[in-house]
């Protein structure tokens, strides 16, 4: 199964099938009348076979599935590929030190017990942070909750424990882990703020070197200017 790091929208093609059935076979005409009892003009409509009636819909992890488990962490996404998800959704940021990071925001505000812009941290001070803390089952991240409401919180440091899984798959992965840990699963990657300039100067030679299989560049590529835009708080 090959990589994909981006997703075109389906909506166009959603519309198009759904015109093309009701546009019936070609060459199908109308004679009804209209609500003068005046006959309605003949028409006709050439249509051809669509492919997409055939095809599947994709399951797709946002963020590694964020309601369920904590946004963009390898526990979230291990969990929503065993759960049976077709292709993981995921955004990135760069370090101070230059690397690329697995997280949404320009900060570390929202989903982890630590404050800053990521591109002013390093590697090292990223990873010492909790990126489940603030997660709340079937609603994300949410603030200012009774702390009964994290069931999570701490597992980053080894306070809360799960079978299976390991203090490091509740902080913040690197883009490479991601990669390696999933090399054949279909992968969006979303580059919003700093990480816009460098993930083609990561992604090209290391997608080159570990033959990942087949990546297109260029098509889900987006720019978030300033600080971290906060999500609505029912999400």
């Amino acid at each position: 199964m090959g990589r994909v790091l981006s997703l075109a929208s389906a909506g166009a093609l959603t519309l198009a099938a759904a015109l093309t059935a009701a546009a019936g076979p070609a060459g199908a005409a109308d004679a009804s009348t209209d609500n003068r009892g005046q006959a309605k003009k003949n028409w006709s409509c050439q249509t051809s076979p669509n492919p997409w009636l055939d095809r599947r819909v994709m399951n797709m992890a946002h963020s590694g599935g964020e309601h369920e488990f904590p946004m963009n962490t390898m526990y979230a996404f291990e969990e929503s590929v065993a759960l049976g998800a077709d292709m993981l959704e995921l955004d990135i940021q760069s370090t101070a030190d230059g690397h690329l990071v697995v997280i949404h925001n320009s900060t570390v505000d929202e989903t982890t017990n630590g404050t800053g812009f990521v591109n002013d941290m390093t590697l090292d001070q990223l990873r010492a942070l909790d990126a489940a803390h603030w997660f709340v089952p079937g609603r994300s991240a949410v603030h200012g909750l009774d702390s009964a409401a994290y069931p999570l919180r701490g597992a980053a440091l080894g306070e809360v424990k799960l079978d299976g899984h390991q203090p490091k798959d509740f902080r913040i992965p690197t883009l490479r882990e991601v990669f390696k840990a999933f090399p054949d699963v279909r992968t969006s990657v979303s580059t919003p703020g700093t990480a816009r300039t460098k993930w083609l100067n990561f992604l090209e030679p290391w997608l080159r070197e570990s033959k990942v299989g087949h990546w297109r560049p260029g098509i889900n590529r987006h720019s978030r200017a300033g600080p971290s835009r906060r999500r609505r708080p029912w999400r």
